[in-house]
């Protein structure tokens, strides 16, 4: 990656603006953003994420305590990116809601079951997990292993 040529620190007031930063910081979020293109989103959406992870950086970015600002930008750009295709479940797992449901999906449909004594309908979970039925569909869908049944043997 090609660094900026200048080095000076960004710093909170009297120093470079903001505009400037993002400005001179842009090839690198696009050549991150490049990096990770090929994952079912496109380079325009993981630009703007990666842009959207410089500004952080920037408004978090302490001189006197965090060192060189590639230290906090990189990290900060790679962190959005990881995060959006994480939430639009592209990057291989599933997205980070789901999988929240899916670990309480088994202990809800236990307590249901025993309180209704028969297996429950999607609509009866979904309203006792407080979400919509599409995503407790989605995470039923997106489970690696059956529901388990564990009145059967």
């Amino acid at each position: 990656m090609t660094q900026p040529t200048d080095t000076r620190p960004p710093t909170r007031e009297g120093g470079v603006a903001r505009e400037d930063l993002l400005h001179r910081y842009a090839p690198l979020a696009q050549q991150l953003a490049r990096r990770f293109c090929g994952r079912g989103e496109t380079y325009d959406d993981l630009y703007r994420v990666a842009s959207l992870g410089l500004v952080f950086a920037i408004e978090r970015y302490d001189p006197t305590r965090d060192g060189p600002f590639l230290d906090v930008a990189v990290p900060a750009m790679v962190g959005e990116i990881g995060r959006y295709l994480r939430t639009h479940g592209l990057c291989g797992r599933n997205p980070q809601r789901v999988s929240e449901i899916q670990r309480r999906l088994d202990p809800t449909i236990d307590s249901l079951r025993e309180r209704l004594s028969r297996m429950p309908t999607g609509y009866e979970i979904a309203a006792a997990l407080g979400v919509d039925i599409a995503e407790v569909v989605q995470a039923m869908v997106g489970r690696r292993e059956p529901p388990r049944d564990r009145s059967q043997p």
